[in-house]
């Protein structure tokens, strides 16, 4: 990740990348001209201080800079937007290579007052750590991040105020667990639930509390996936990385409020002890579940983790953001993730949320017809309803089977949380999406 040195605005910039912003000056792709062969302007058409961002950006990285400087006439809040912009998409995952990769290393900023932008600043610079927090957890392999060390990386931000606790497996099956421990006992990982609790507003007694699907790898279990999805699935822990990335970002801001994140890890492996079709496992709450598909792993692992929230920590609202189903990709592709709830009011407040953070969301129905889908013939339950069919409705439904009175919404993702071909916004690789969203939720949605 970049530094960001804000400095006072001088004559002499030295040998770097200089932005300059012509106010004149119509074309799609940044421009670039050499200077005196020690410094390069960069001119990009007048646009949003995120689209002028992201043109500088792509210039860093086509260029190879490894330092730039910013020399932008903006108001502090819209150079903000720019240097969050550059700093978000330049992140590159480079921490396995063997051999020195490149990577864009320093950005300075030219302003007349640089204690006052530094200061405007500070949560941007909350939100890139927590998206590269997030995106490092999702993109790492699952032979770097499992279960243990995922919960590893939960303990360290104990350095920003947030109470961690990890609980191991006899603390998990004490709690009867037993739709988690089911996806989990096909791997010879042992599964963790971490619990993220920042209280930075005591004297309220609500909370919000986000739970996070932590599959770090999903094989499919006995409905094993093929060779095109297979390697994807390093992705499926990406929930429980935007929980952590997010509560990250709004506990090292301080911010007025509570929040708590929950997030299971667990593997979803194929040996001879992993869950069969057909199984019934009995969930945390009573509930008994009949696995009809193996590789519908994730809602398992949420129904425990969202009772277990309820049940111990009563918050005010329940947010659930997984990777869950292929149904959301095929209804809003790659563009929005999917909103599920009966709450009008909740949805819309979530809907502003997405608007404002740039984490877009499209409300989806729910109603007793996809409720109808999670009953099964021999047991309370069943883990999907009519195959390939509205199976991403009937998922949120089958997850509000686990919520007695907290408000509640679940967010599928999956079409957000990874990018296969890099475009301008994008880079290749995981996104860092929701937790822009988690941030911003934790800022709006005020509880008493």
């Amino acid at each position: 990740m970049s530094e960001i040195n804000f400095v006072k605005k001088s004559g002499n910039i030295g040998p770097v990348l200089l932005s300059v912003l012509a106010n004149n000056f119509k074309t799609e792709a940044p421009y670039i001209t050499s200077l005196n062969g020690e410094s390069i302007t960069v001119f990009v058409a007048l646009s949003t201080p995120e689209e002028m961002g992201l043109k500088f950006a792509k210039a860093i990285l086509e260029h190879k800079f490894e330092r730039a400087t910013l020399n932008l006439d903006l108001d502090a809040n819209d150079l903000c937007k720019v240097v969050f912009a550059i700093q978000n998409r330049t992140w590159k995952l480079t921490k396995f290579k063997s051999n020195t990769e490149y990577s864009f290393k320093q950005l300075d900023v030219m302003v007349e007052n640089p204690d006052e932008l530094k200061q405007s600043y500070q949560r941007f610079a909350s939100l890139v750590d927590g998206k590269s927090l997030c995106k490092e957890l999702a993109e790492s392999p699952s032979n770097h991040i499992f279960p243990e060390s995922f919960a590893s990386v939960c303990s360290s931000l104990a350095q920003y105020g947030i109470e961690v606790e990890v609980l191991g497996i006899e603390e998990i099956k004490r709690l009867k667990m037993g739709a988690l421990l089911a996806v989990a006992q096909g791997s010879n990982k042992e599964p963790k639930v971490v619990v993220l609790r920042y209280n930075g507003a005591p004297g309220k007694s609500g909370s919000i509390a986000f739970i996070g699907k932590g599959v770090c790898f999903d094989s499919g279990g006995l409905f094993i996936k093929d060779q095109v999805m297979m390697p994807k699935m390093k992705y499926d822990k990406s929930g429980a990385a935007a929980v952590v990335g997010g509560i990250m970002a709004v506990a090292s801001q301080k911010l007025a409020t509570n929040v708590i994140g929950v997030v299971g890890l667990v593997e979803n492996m194929p040996d001879a002890n992993a869950i069969k079709p057909s199984d019934i496992v009995t969930s945390m709450s009573g509930k008994t579940i009949e696995v009809a598909d193996p590789d519908a792993e994730g809602r398992l692992v949420l129904a425990d983790c969202i009772y277990y929230t309820e049940q111990k920590f009563h918050p005010s609202v329940i947010i659930s953001l997984a990777t869950l189903t292929a149904d959301t990709i095929a209804c809003l592709a790659h563009e929005y993730a999917g909103l599920f709830t009966r709450n009008d009011k909740l949805a819309d407040t979530l809907f502003q949320a997405g608007v404002s953070s740039g984490d877009s969301l499209w409300r989806l129905p729910l109603g007793e017809a996809f409720l109808e889908m999670t009953k099964s013939d021999i047991a309370d339950l069943k883990n999907v309803g009519i195959m390939y069919k509205g199976d991403n409705a009937s998922a949120a439904e089958f997850l509000h089977n686990f919520v007695d009175s907290s408000d509640f919404a679940h967010l599928d993702i999956s079409g957000m949380v990874w990018c296969d071909e890099p475009s301008l916004t994008k880079a290749k690789g995981a996104t860092g999406y929701g937790v822009s969203f988690v941030e911003q939720l934790a800022r709006v949605l005020h509880v008493s």
